[in-house]
């Protein structure tokens, strides 16, 4: 029996800061899902990236997003998430 886990097959972690850090330094494209009453994506290059409380970045397009949002960040997903 396959599981709804056992399909997603993802790479998980505990938070994101180290891949967003990454993603900022070397203004590379952050393809994000966020949950805002419900999941949603967002993409683009981050260009404010603020990780001490409220942590939040700003994508290029303008959108502000805070971090305790993020389920998962270029495919890799947030351990306890349901993908």
């Amino acid at each position: 029996m396959i599981t709804i886990n056992d399909q997603c097959a993802t790479d998980a972690v505990a938070d994101f800061n180290a891949i967003l850090e990454a993603l900022y330094q070397n203004k590379e494209s952050a393809s994000l899902i966020i949950d805002q009453d419900g999941w949603e994506r967002a993409e683009g290059v981050i260009k404010v990236l603020q990780l001490e409380a409220p942590a939040y970045m700003v994508l290029d397009n303008g959108a502000t997003i805070y971090i305790s949002t993020i389920v998962a960040v270029n495919g890799i997903f947030k351990i306890g998430s349901t993908c």
